[in-house]
């Protein structure tokens, strides 16, 4: 290199003279090393740093707003998505929300603080949860917090107005959100008792109410559906564990061109709305399950996969549809140990329940209905005025096994005859049915398919049903008697007076042998009691006769 060179390089010389380059440019490097470390540094800072979830804390009685909201002895007053809080809040998937037991949430007009509007949810197997802790509450013990919207179907005093709702998504569409403990009350708009205790409309995925008292004194205890502009596909649907009582129903939506998969309705304890339930004219159930309007005949299912267990239906049911109403389009439902009942000893209008118990609204394929105690019994013939369960334009597969009807005028019905299913099957049930019921329409029969006429072919003894080639092994009684199922008490009139357990002696009793039972899809009854209890499965809801009803049923007046 000539001695000229500006460039600085550090030499060493081999034995023969070369020259070789050992360390070329180390200040240069050492400045270029020192300058991309700092700049890397400033950019990481630039980026945000991701929210991690925490638990928050919500005492309407002693919180401020402005408090941290971390401890229980700096909570806010409200939760940071209701109307009127003026604290500073950033959401992290997994946040938790702990509402203090025995304080309550009362929508005042110096206080509009419903509805809470759920913005954002949490991600797969980390919801966030709007939930309780049974060691922090006020007064001397536990109780649920509540929300109260202030205002009731038919009262005087109007807050949030038509369709309101304590807890909603409104245009937001959060997935895995829990709703756990909580009491939702007074949503009922007076003048037409529209509202909801809890909505989500967004179409979210893994959306689940569990454990709370849902007594809107209105139209919906809760409600779920999806955008009506369609092309929505969510999963995950649970409601589970509640007391839900003054209530017209409770709606689970798919709608046309989406798809809702996987819905869990369980051990909720349905008590009827009784002198609330004409509220405004709308359409009356327990459970509205599927495509509300504007569906296609004959088109898509819009809500599959359905399992709806271990419910538990009480109180006064005047002016109802049904119990468990589909609403058309959907696909492959089971519905297993649930006591489906009415306590009226009078029906206002002809039947308290119409078309029955369980009724389809039309293009829906694939029902399973196992070990469930259906009782008309103190209303005989007209409480549930078509039949315990009242199909129409139902296809596909139809299985109904080890149930107990009782007290209906006619106990499986369908608008269609037979060949509208691909296959049915029919067995091991016990029937009760009325010989009277209402003007015009057939009773005394097991099961009738292919109304107009009587049908296709009808049954009113095991024998005739079983020239049909179903009931080989069906129980029942040549008349009506509300004894003859075995009951341990008919209902008198009074919310709470039934009680559908099985005396011993009972027909029902070790009568579903265990290699005929749905062992693959349930192995207890709506208590969790091991099934069998004896040489077989008993018929109906209930497996042994030494147990109380439903634990925490509520008289809400």
């Amino acid at each position: 290199m000539a001695s000229g060179d500006s460039d600085h390089r550090v030499r060493s010389w081999t034995k023969d003279g070369g020259e070789t380059l050992v360390l070329p440019y180390i200040r240069r490097r050492f400045c270029f090393g020192v300058l991309w470390l700092f700049v890397t540094a400033i950019a990481l800072l630039l980026i945000p740093l991701a929210a991690f979830a925490a638990t928050y804390y919500v005492d309407y009685s002693s919180g401020v707003d402005t408090n941290t909201g971390t401890t229980k002895s700096t909570p806010w007053k409200h939760h940071p998505y209701m109307q009127t809080f003026t604290g500073t809040y950033t959401h992290a998937a997994g946040d938790i929300f702990i509402f203090k037991g025995g304080v309550t949430w009362q929508w005042t007009t110096g206080d509009r603080m419903f509805p809470l509007y759920v913005k954002a949810g949490g991600a797969s197997g980390n919801s966030d949860q709007y939930t309780v802790d049974t060691t922090w509450y006020n007064g001397s013990s536990w109780s649920l917090p509540i929300f109260d919207g202030g205002q009731q179907c038919g009262g005087s005093t109007t807050t949030l107005g038509a369709n309101g709702a304590l807890i909603q998504d409104y245009f937001w569409t959060p997935s895995n959100v829990l709703i756990n403990s909580l009491q939702l009350q007074n949503i009922g708009n007076p003048s037409d008792c529209s509202g909801t205790a809890v909505m989500f409309q967004g179409g979210g995925s893994s959306i689940e109410i569990k454990n709370c008292v849902l007594n809107p004194n209105g139209l919906q205890a809760f409600g779920y559906d999806q955008p009506t502009s369609g092309g929505v596909s969510s999963a995950h649907v649970y409601i589970h564990n509640n007391q839900i009582t003054n209530a017209g129903r409770g709606v689970i939506y798919g709608r046309l061109g989406s798809v809702l998969n996987d819905v869990e309705v369980y051990g909720n304890k349905w008590q009827g709305a009784g002198a609330n339930s004409a509220f405004g004219g709308f359409h009356l159930d327990g459970l509205m399950i599927g495509c509300p309007v504007s569906c296609v005949s004959g088109g898509p299912a819009t809500v599959t996969n359905i399992k709806f267990y271990d419910n538990y239906f009480y109180g006064l049911w005047p002016l109802s549809t049904a119990q468990y109403f589909t609403s058309g389009w959907t696909q492959n439902t089971t519905i297993y140990n649930n006591v489906f009942a009415i306590e009226n000893t009078s029906c206002p209008s002809g039947a308290c329940l119409s078309p029955g118990f369980i009724s389809t609204y039309g293009y829906d394929s694939n029902f399973a209905i196992y070990n469930n105690t259906f009782s008309s019994d103190s209303v005989p013939g007209t409480g549930a005025g078509t039949g315990a369960i009242a199909f129409n334009n139902t296809s596909g597969t139809l299985i109904v096994e080890g149930n107990i009807f009782s007290g209906t005028a006619v106990d499986i019905a369908s608008i269609n005859p037979s060949s509208y299913f691909s296959s049915i099957a029919i067995d091991y049930n016990l029937h009760n049915p009325s010989q009277t019921g209402l003007p015009g329409y057939p009773a005394g029969y097991w099961a009738v398919f292919g109304w107009s006429g009587i049908g296709n072919f009808a049954c009113t003894s095991q024998s005739t049903c079983a020239s049909h080639g179903v009931e080989s092994h069906g129980v029942g009684s040549s008349t009506y008697s509300s004894s003859y199922p075995g009951f341990v008490a008919i209902p008198n009139g009074t919310t709470g007076s039934g009680n559908f357990r099985l005396q011993a002696g009972s027909p029902a009793i070790n009568a579903f042998p265990t290699a005929a039972a749905p062992t693959s899809i349930f192995n207890t009854d709506i208590l969790g009691v091991s099934r069998p209890q004896g040489s077989a499965w008993n018929m109906g809801a209930y497996e042994r006769t030494n147990i109380a009803p439903p634990g925490n049923l509520q008289v809400i007046p």
